[in-house]
């Protein structure tokens, strides 16, 4: 037995290498783990697998794991992320990894630390996981019970409430325009020598949760939304005289 292990063993030691913030460095990463997303070990194919040169160690699978899924973007993510659920036997298991594995970097939000399409791919994945977990309820066998039954079908419709809305427009070819209003908002800064934005944070992908509860946008996708925005984003012209004075109206509201 090492010195270390034997000074390890004693509580006194393992608080101090605690509170010194050393556990990460002091545990050795194990190859004994769950691959929720399969790997394959050889040379590297630009395809949805993982590879690695040789069976890898737990942190090395999940760095190379996260790397992975910042190299994909909307949609593909999504199909990136469902190519491997599908593989998965559970469903549930895998859902409950992702979602806490991507909640802990999130919580550790520090944009001096990470670029913006990480904070963007953690979002998505988190909607997906969402869509996903709703999906998978619904699916599970009807009860014959009808205690049962009444007791799941509030607790499912609260839980389908609250990813779809339903705010509904008179017309429905405002929607557009109701987009473009959330875009100015989203740039919108405070007049003077260093402007600062309304929002510190509002990404495509947090403007597509609040369009989601627009009825007419409830059942779609997320990347369907971002598609939407890109849409209306591009039909939005800031020096246009009538955008122009809504922007004075906003800056003078808010500031």
């Amino acid at each position: 037995m090492s010195i270390f292990k034997k000074l390890y063993d004693r509580p006194f030691i393992r608080f101090l290498v605690y509170v010194f913030g050393l556990e990460s460095f002091i545990r050795r990463p194990s190859r004994d783990f769950t691959a929720y997303f399969e790997y394959r070990t050889g040379s590297y194919k630009p395809d949805y697998f993982l590879y690695f040169p040789r069976d890898p160690h737990s942190n090395v699978y999940l760095n190379e794991l996260f790397r992975k899924l910042c190299s994909y973007h909307g949609y593909e993510l999504t199909q990136f992320l469902e190519f491997h659920y599908q593989k998965f036997a559970d469903k549930k298991e895998f859902l409950r990894f992702l979602h806490y594995e991507m909640a802990v970097r999130l919580k550790a939000k520090t944009p001096k630390t990470k670029f913006s399409d990480y904070w963007g791919t953690v979002e998505t994945c988190l909607l997906w996981v969402n869509e996903q977990k709703v999906l998978l309820d619904a699916a599970l066998p009807v009860q014959t019970d009808e205690m049962i039954s009444a007791g799941v079908e509030p607790q499912m419709a609260e839980v389908m409430q609250s990813f779809a809305g339903k705010i509904t427009l008179y017309n429905h070819h405002h929607l557009t325009k109701v987009i473009q209003v959330f875009l100015l908002l989203k740039e919108l800064k405070a007049p003077g020598k260093k402007p600062l934005q309304l929002f510190e944070n509002f990404s495509t992908t947090d403007m597509a949760a609040v369009l989601r509860q627009f009825e007419v946008l409830g059942d779609k996708k997320v990347n369907t939304i971002q598609k939407k925005i890109g849409e209306a984003n591009s039909q939005l012209h800031p020096d246009e005289p009538k955008t122009e004075k809504l922007i004075k109206a906003l800056t003078d509201f808010f500031y």
